[in-house]
């Protein structure tokens, strides 16, 4: 697929970062979506000038899982202090999944309006609620945000692969495995036609999926740029 974007507006689209740039990534668990995000950040590191991407880490109060880093799948707190920075209002937005509560900070997603280019990877319930969510909290500074976005639903191309990449992952917590696994593909059966930007994320073939991913971005950069 093509970008659309000319040898000749390259360097204008890369000088133009000053606009700022919301890349969300959402999908099941276990789907590739930190793996894919690595990608994407390591490739536009190495263009002239490097574009850099900062990512927006979401807080959470149940515990981390072995292969979960603190400060990039998420900031893990206690229940108790989730609950006190939710009764100070320093969350943007917060939900309940299963025993456990996610939130995103109020200024999450300013630093895009100021100029910033940010990452979000988020859940398929979540990104499906995002533009409403927006709309509420951000008022008229929502339709700027939202014409920076680019939303992409990564998927696996069947519940199979879906459930190896889940063993792959999982060295814990096996007992939940099958009720999470269930409730993630519902999800993507039922989320995946609404989204105009649906990626099946298939075994061997990272690069496309990479490829695809950096040819939206290069096309919301470029008509962000020429606003």
């Amino acid at each position: 697929m093509s970008s659309g974007i000319t040898e000749g507006e390259q360097p204008e689209l890369l000088q133009n970062q000053n606009k700022g740039i919301l890349l969300v990534i959402a999908g099941p668990t276990a789907v590739g979506k930190n793996t894919v995000v690595g990608k994407i950040e390591e490739l536009y590191k190495k263009r002239v000038p490097p574009i850099e991407f900062a990512r927006i880490v979401a807080y959470t109060d149940r515990e981390k899982r072995l292969d979960e880093v603190e400060g990039i799948d998420y900031h893990f707190i206690t229940k108790d202090a989730f609950s006190k920075m939710a009764d100070r209002g320093e969350f943007f937005s917060q939900g309940t999944y299963g025993e456990s509560r996610k939130a995103l900070a109020k200024d999450a997603f300013h630093s895009v309006l100021e100029g910033k280019n940010q990452i979000l990877m988020i859940d398929m319930n979540y990104a499906a609620q995002l533009p409403q969510v927006l709309s509420e909290k951000l008022g008229d500074e929502a339709k700027d945000l939202l014409e920076k976005t680019v939303l992409v639903i990564i998927g696996t191309p069947t519940l199979i692969t879906l459930k190896d990449r889940y063993l792959r992952r999982e060295k814990e917590n096996r007992p939940s495995l099958l009720p999470r696994l269930r409730g993630d593909w519902e999800s993507w059966n039922k989320y995946k036609s609404n989204f105009a930007n649906v990626v099946v994320n298939e075994e061997g073939k990272l690069n496309q999926t990479v490829s695809t991913i950096t040819n939206l971005i290069d096309e919301r950069v470029l008509k962000v740029a020429r606003r």
